[in-house]
């Protein structure tokens, strides 16, 4: 695997965590919000194979090479969209709210903001980390130059 290469999977890793804060930011912002739904992240991973089959591949290739060389490019990790909390909210009778059903009900938000804040929290130690290795990869990739400058 190329350092590029390497850069470009750990690239989706940060992208796809900062959209998961977003979303869970987005959450807690609509705690209030009558009738608002709870979107829940659905991650998926860029190639087709998981990470066992890919590992056994390894394996039995003799090496890293043939996996890395044929498609590396398409690893990673990948934001597929949202689905909403089927979670039903708190109904609350407030009779002159202008979302009052007929009988004087308003459902609130089901957004949990301990959940959300728990969430969030996870989602910026990933993109931290992976802000890390980017780091790592970059030295590596300096050091590499300087190697190769004679320098």
């Amino acid at each position: 695997m190329t350092l590029l290469q390497a850069m470009n999977i750990n690239a989706t890793g940060m992208d796809v965590q900062a959209a998961r804060v977003r979303i869970h930011a987005n959450n807690m912002a609509n705690l209030g919000t009558p009738g608002y739904q709870r979107q829940i992240p659905v991650l998926a991973e860029r190639s087709g194979a998981s990470f066992q089959s890919l590992l056994r591949q390894n394996q039995t290739a003799g090496g890293a090479q043939s996996l890395l060389y044929g498609g590396a490019s398409t690893l990673g990790v990948s934001l597929l969209g949202t689905v909403s909390d089927a979670t039903p909210g708190k109904a609350v009778y407030m009779p002159n709210h202008p979302e009052a059903d007929k009988d004087g009900y308003v459902t609130l938000s089901n957004s949990n903001p301990l959940s959300d804040m728990a969430d969030a929290m996870v989602a910026n130690r990933m993109y931290e980390a992976n802000l890390s290795l980017y780091g790592i990869l970059r030295t590596m990739a300096n050091k590499a130059i300087e190697v190769g400058s004679g320098r």
